[in-house]
Order: structure tokens, then C-alpha cells, then sequence
């Protein structure tokens, strides 16, 4: 098979990696069943078996026991075709599922980018506005969703906390404000939020969105409470 591979130009670090799969998946099958490896008995069962064994007791990754399983399935297919075996064990199985990613942070390069671009924005109200988002996501670490719903009554500067009430899988939390952040989002509230005083606590007002955008399809361009992920 490795031959086979060879002849179709197949990269020397292709070759090696398949050799490796296969090979250990040799060895596992005749420890496991104790007697001589033979490719035309290999079963459905022992492909689900040693996945399970790799990944429950070995603590393999899934991306590794899928490339493997790859190799696997690749050979079978060729033992088929090359009349060694009459239908392939690996036909039917598929992938075992991979956790998905955490989502990969902006690099300082951009963050610095951002805040520039922020800070040069004319509008003092606007730019305000966009750096209390920006402290949110950049600083905090909040998504985006989170801080479109964060709500005055949300933010604790005094004690730089602020409280996200749908959090990923609807689970609220509390968070640590960084100190840059403290400040930015301190500015925004009282010199554009909440200009003429804080909201009473326990009010409605204190419940309305803590981000306030701009209608600019109104004269004057008059502030409007609220933002939304779009």
C-alpha cells in the first residue's frame, strides 16, 4: 500500500505518517486479539473498538484518531480494490467529534490599531461611545453580543466589576474591569451617558442599555439609546 502511495507522488512526510498509523494499528490488534495480524478478517467492531481504547483510556486527541482512522480507511479501500478483501471495515465510520475553538484574540497590533482609530474620530460623543464599547471587548474580554446587552445598572465602576446577565450558555457572570478600562467607561458615562447624574438605583432607566448610538437619519443627529450586534 505504502508503495502505492509512493507511485501516486505522495509527500515522504504523507508516507511516514500513514506507516505510523497503520503500524499502530497493527500492534493494538494483536495485543489485543493475541495472534498474527491478517487484513482479511479485520472487522467494523475492531475499528470502533480501537477508537474508543485510543481516545477513552490512551487520552488521544480526536484529530489524531480521525487523521489515523484516515489511514485506515485509505488502505482498506485499496485492499478492496486490489481484491484482498471483499468490503471495507471503515466504510460507514465516520469522524470522532473535535471540541470546537476558542475563538483567537486580536493581535496587539490590531488592538493598537483600534484604539487609534477610535481616538481619532472628531465626534467627542461618538468616540466616547466607541472606546466604552472598545473596553468592553478589547479589555474585558466581553463578545460582542454580551456587550450590546450590558445595562447601566451592569457596571459597577466603584467596585470595577461589571455583571453580564447572558453569558454564553445563559449563564450570567461578574468580571473584573481593567483600570484602563475603568477609566474609559467612566468617562463615557458621566460625560455622555448619564451627563446629568446617575440613574436612581432600581429605576427602569437604570435597566435601559448601557451603549447609546446616533440616528443619523434624524436631524442633529440625536442619541438613541441602545446597540445591537448587526
Amino acid at each position: 500500500y505504502l508503495g502505492h502511495l509512493h507511485a501516486k507522488d505522495r509527500s515522504s512526510a504523507t508516507l511516514r505518517a500513514v506507516r505510523s498509523d497503520l503500524k499502530g494499528f497493527q500492534t493494538w490488534w494483536e495485543e489485543t486479539y493475541r495472534r498474527p495480524f491478517s487484513i482479511e478478517i479485520v472487522a467494523a467492531r475492531d475499528i470502533q473498538r480501537w477508537r474508543r481504547v485510543r481516545q477513552q483510556h490512551d487520552g488521544v486527541k480526536p484529530s489524531t484518531i480521525n487523521r489515523a482512522t484516515s489511514s485506515l480507511r485509505g488502505f482498506f479501500r485499496w485492499a478492496v480494490a486490489s481484491n484482498f478483501r471483499t468490503s471495507d471495515p471503515v466504510q460507514g465510520i465516520g469522524e470522532v467529534p473535535t471540541p470546537e475553538l476558542a475563538p483567537q484574540g486580536i493581535a496587539d497590533e490590531g488592538v493598537d490599531a483600534l484604539l487609534r482609530t477610535v481616538a481619532s474620530e472628531k465626534d467627542p460623543k461618538r468616540r466616547q461611545c466607541d472606546q466604552a464599547a472598545l473596553a468592553l471587548l478589547v479589555y474585558v474580554g466581553l463578545r460582542v453580543q454580551e456587550v450590546c446587552q450590558i445595562q447601566l445598572r451592569d457596571l459597577d465602576l466603584e467596585g470595577g466589576m461589571v455583571t453580564v446577565r447572558r453569558g454564553k450558555g445563559g449563564k450570567a457572570r461578574r468580571v473584573p474591569l481593567h483600570s484602563d478600562a475603568q477609566e474609559m467607561l467612566r468617562r463615557y458615562v458621566h460625560e455622555v451617558r448619564c451627563p446629568d447624574g446617575l440613574t436612581a438605583v432600581g429605576s427602569d432607566a437604570e435597566r435601559e442599555p448601557l451603549l447609546i448610538g446616533k440616528q443619523v437619519t434624524l436631524k442633529g443627529q440625536a442619541l438613541d439609546t441602545g446597540h445591537t450586534a448587526a
